[in-house]
This record gives structure tokens, C-alpha cells and sequence, in this order.
């Protein structure tokens, strides 16, 4: 009796001082048919993005990520969009996260990531744009043909990375509650995410952009040359959402023993 009162203390306490919110959407290929991914889960994709055997796993600190059996992948194909899949439509700030991993052997492809109102590059939330012509890995917010991004990251090949970006209202004038902001972490080792040397930040100054709506995630690609693997990919409303930890607060732990030592106390007595 003890342990199954213990047991649901537990549980209902991680879940009420876990920051989530409402998981948008979540995707790691495994349920998948390796090949084209278009019309699998719900997804509008052109040929050259497939299924292939093999996960892209992750682990720093708390944060620990298992890859499973498969993963989509890209190479060398010039298509805008590549790939896109819907989520129930937002009005406020969107985070996503995924794992990806980078062969560069050609100095002009590019690969997006972003979400945005539509699977059209105009107008998204750039995150982890990939740009092996300088080498750059960005966080960037476009509005239309006008693209505002971050100071380059030096892009790893043949390593995996894991990216969390969100997706904004900056409140810029004159166009607050516009979506102009995007923020990028690169390989984040805890549940709070900082703002040191991994932290990319990327304003539209001219508060001009989707206002509201967003309910895409779509990738999209320029050049040949380039492989680009990715994987475990999580689109949510919160940080929690797209990290996946479960980390109590030391009180409210205090609180669970004092509890649970109680109980323990009645249960002798």
C-alpha cells in the first residue's frame, strides 16, 4: 500500500513541476518505411528525402536522447520546399528540437529547418540553417525576401549535433505580436538553456512577419554536394516540450520525503 501511494505521489509530482506544455508534434521515423518519406505520418515530402536505416543518438549532461532504428535523410538535391508536416495551429511562441548530422563536401549547399505558417521558406522561423559556403550553422528569422540571422556558428561534419530553436513574438514597433524573433541553442547540456558561446539569437528590426498561425515544420535545400542526416525531431509550446526532462524542484522533492515519511510513520505505528 505504502509503495503504490509513494509510487503516485511521485508521479503526480513530476508532472505538476514539469514545465510542458502541449507536444506539437513528434517524429523519429522508426514506425517509417525506409525509401520516400512523402505520404508516411502525415508527411508532403519530395523524393529526395528518405527514410534510412540507423538513429541519431545524443547525450550531454541531462540531456540524453536514444536515436532508435531510423532517420530521414538529404543529399544533393535542389528543392524549396523539401519536406513538410502540419501541427494544430499556434498564436504563441513554438520551440522545436532535433538531432542532425552534416557531411559537407561541397562550399555551395544550404539547409533549412523552420517553422512558419505555410512549408514556403518566406516569412518562417529559420533554425539551424545549414550554409557550408562560410562554414555556418545560424539562427536566422525571415520576412519574405529579407532574411535577418545570427553571427555564424563554425558548422562540425560528421558529428552529431542537437538543435532547439524558439520561435517568437519580439513585440519589435510597429508590428507587435508579430512572429520576429528566433533563437538557436547548439548542443544544450542541461534543461536550462543559457545565453553563452552555444546561444544564437536572430530579430526582424522591422517588426514585419506572420502574425499569427504558425502549424508547419518544413526543411528546405539549395545545391548539391552536401549530405544531411536528422532525427528525433519534437515541435512543442515550451522548452520542456522539445527537451523531454522531468527534473522536480529541490522543495518540492523536500515536500515528496516529508510526505512519504509520514506515511511510512502511520504505517508502523
Amino acid at each position: 500500500m505504502f509503495k503504490t501511494i509513494t509510487a503516485a505521489l511521485v508521479s503526480g509530482l513530476l508532472l505538476s513541476t514539469s514545465a510542458h506544455g502541449a507536444l506539437l508534434l513528434q517524429e523519429n521515423f522508426d514506425a517509417l518505411a525506409n525509401g520516400d518519406l512523402n505520404g508516411q505520418n502525415g508527411w508532403t515530402a519530395d523524393p529526395a528525402l528518405d527514410i534510412a536505416s540507423g538513429g541519431l543518438s545524443y547525450t550531454n549532461g541531462s540531456v540524453s536522447i536514444a536515436g532508435g532504428a531510423k532517420h530521414a535523410t538529404w543529399s544533393g538535391a535542389n528543392v524549396q520546399p523539401l519536406g513538410s508536416k502540419t501541427f494544430a495551429s499556434q498564436s504563441g511562441e513554438v520551440w522545436f528540437s532535433l538531432t542532425i548530422n552534416v557531411t559537407a563536401t561541397n562550399t555551395s549547399s544550404r539547409f533549412w529547418f523552420y517553422v512558419s505558417d505555410d512549408p514556403d521558406l518566406g516569412n518562417a522561423g529559420v533554425m539551424g540553417q545549414i550554409n557550408t559556403g562560410s562554414n555556418a550553422l545560424l539562427a536566422g528569422y525571415r520576412a519574405t525576401s529579407t532574411q535577418y540571422t545570427s553571427s555564424n556558428a563554425t558548422l562540425p561534419t560528421n558529428q552529431t549535433l542537437f538543435l532547439v530553436g524558439r520561435f517568437s513574438q519580439a513585440g519589435v514597433s510597429p508590428a507587435i505580436g508579430d512572429y520576429d524573433k528566433m533563437e538557436m541553442w547548439v548542443n544544450p547540456s542541461s534543461a536550462t538553456l543559457g545565453t553563452g558561446s552555444n546561444y544564437y539569437v536572430a530579430a526582424d528590426t522591422t517588426g514585419s512577419g506572420i502574425s499569427t498561425g504558425i502549424d508547419t515544420f518544413a526543411v528546405t535545400a539549395l545545391g548539391t554536394g552536401s549530405t544531411v542526416l536528422w532525427d528525433n525531431l519534437r515541435v512543442g509550446t515550451t522548452q520542456a516540450d522539445v527537451l523531454d526532462v522531468y527534473v522536480p524542484e529541490p522543495t518540492a522533492l523536500a515536500g515528496l520525503t516529508a510526505v512519504a515519511m509520514g506515511l511510512l510513520r502511520r504505517r508502523r505505528a
